[in-house]
């Protein structure tokens, strides 16, 4: 009889064993397929918005106003009207930059100011900023 329950408790305990085995080996498995799915998963990069005209309201004199978002304003473009309409000139008018991504109604300030370093001089490209007298 001992033997008959030494037999009963070694064969539940094997069962026991093996559960446990099982199990881990499903959860680690389980963990993989995450793993695997986070890889194929595209690479999610923080948007780019289009670029859009921005009218300068500020003192064209002033290079801090010059460099600074918050004197610029949305550009409304229409039919007959697609871009502002300056007239060549030395002082700012306006820019075509990238939204700040938390605030469209200014333009995203990296990319102003790269904007303005690139057009200095005398031959700005006019596809992205204008003046007027």
């Amino acid at each position: 009889m001992i033997t008959l329950k030494s037999k009963g408790l070694f064969a539940s305990l094997a069962l026991s064993v093996l559960f446990m085995v099982g199990s881990a080996a499903t959860a680690h498995a389980n963990e993989t397929d995450k793993e695997k799915e986070k890889k194929n998963q595209p690479k999610v990069e923080a948007k780019t918005l289009a670029p859009q005209w921005y009218v300068f309201n500020g003192n064209p004199n002033d290079p801090s106003q010059l460099e600074d978002p918050s004197f610029y304003a949305p550009y409304t473009p229409t039919m007959t009207n697609p871009e502002p309409a300056c007239e060549d000139g030395t002082n700012l008018c306006a820019v075509k930059a990238e939204p700040n991504s938390s605030n469209t109604s200014i333009p995203d300030e990296t990319n102003l100011l790269d904007i303005l370093e690139r057009n200095q001089g005398s031959s700005p490209d006019r596809s992205e900023i204008k003046h007027q007298p």
